[in-house]
């Protein structure tokens, strides 16, 4: 069984949102959809797309 998790939030019929953070750090806007960080919006499905790194299941996480 895995001890780490990682995530990819995907908030749908959305405006982008003014800022991202995961766990109280600041995840920087990235335009690249394959770039492996930062968070990014596709206007065309108004999707804001966050990817979060490896975190222990045994941990919480927090988005905001």
């Amino acid at each position: 069984m895995s001890t780490e998790r990682g995530y990819e939030v995907r908030l749908f019929e959305t405006w982008p949102p003014d800022s991202v953070t995961f766990n109280g750090q600041t995840v920087v806007y990235n335009a690249d959809p394959d770039a492996s960080a930062g968070w990014r919006y596709d206007g065309d499905s108004l999707t804001t797309i966050i990817p979060a790194s490896e975190n222990p299941v045994t941990t919480a996480v927090k988005l905001t």
